[in-house]
């Protein structure tokens, strides 16, 4: 019974191919409602879960600040971790990734590629101040440049 229950889920799954969902982290609320969207999917389509956090640093300060790129890695990693424990409390498969990056969009995008990635997750707009006047500059860059679907949750779902 439970068998015929999981493959009527799968079978129920909204995406032609959901076995690798990549879900783009930031610590921010619009990022939770991301992570909401994406252990839903999950749980239907039985997928694989890669939660991404991508710390932004312009390669200018690195040479002034070696320090800072410790410091913005290892908050990566804590938030990449802390959703990868979220979404196994769901019951789900989770992978923790963390990069820093000068451009946020692009890290996202590379690593759908490096990991061959079915549907991309991510809240309409992320900590950054400035970007969130508009869609979000790496919603936009995402959106644009993916090598998959991409579904953008609004903070408010």
């Amino acid at each position: 019974m439970e068998g015929t229950i999981m493959s009527e889920m799968i079978a129920a799954c909204p995406l032609t191919q959901g076995r690798r969902i990549l879900v783009a982290v930031d610590g921010s609320h619009n990022a939770d409602q991301a992570v909401q969207q994406a252990i839903s999917l999950g749980a239907i389509c039985n997928s694989q879960i890669y939660a991404l956090s991508v710390a932004e640093l312009n390669a200018e300060f690195l040479a002034d600040a070696p320090k800072l790129y410790e410091r913005l890695e290892k908050e990566a990693r804590g938030v990449a971790e802390s959703t990868r424990d979220k979404v196994a409390q769901a019951g789900l498969a989770c992978e923790a990734l963390s990069r820093v990056d000068a451009s946020p969009g692009h890290a996202i995008i590379e690593t759908a590629k490096e990991r061959e990635i079915d549907l991309i997750v991510l809240g309409t707009r992320g900590r950054s101040l400035l970007k969130r006047l508009t869609l979000g500059g790496v919603a936009q860059h995402v959106v644009g440049q993916a090598p998959c679907p991409v579904m953008v949750v609004p903070g408010s779902v």
